[in-house]
């Protein structure tokens, strides 16, 4: 599952349908897009799960933590540094990030 999600987190950024970024997550929170996803490290810190996650249910906002890479190997997959959370601006990548998170579950 990991894999296949930062694999769509790449062509997100090939996209540039990728938000990242403490005030670029909260607006997209915020936003009227129907499909939502934050992805996000395995190493984030207690803190901001915290937040993302109440921000996120009261916006009906999926949230997806990779547990096979962390700050680092997010952010070399997209060409930057350290990045914690993610959000997938466009609709049928998070869709299918979706899909993939539910196959899993069952």
């Amino acid at each position: 599952m990991d894999d296949k999600i930062l694999k769509l987190v790449q062509i997100a950024k090939k996209g540039n349908f990728l938000v990242f970024g403490k005030e670029g997550i909260r607006k997209y929170i915020n936003s009227a897009l129907c499909d939502k996803v934050l992805v996000m490290a395995n190493d984030v810190s207690d803190k901001i799960l915290c937040d993302y996650k109440r921000r996120a249910k009261n916006s009906n906002v999926e949230i997806v933590i990779l547990g096979k890479y962390s700050k680092n190997d997010i952010g070399r997959a997209i060409g930057k540094d350290r990045i914690s959370v993610v959000g997938i601006n466009e609709k049928n990548l998070a869709f299918e990030i979706k899909r993939i998170i539910k196959a899993t579950r069952r």
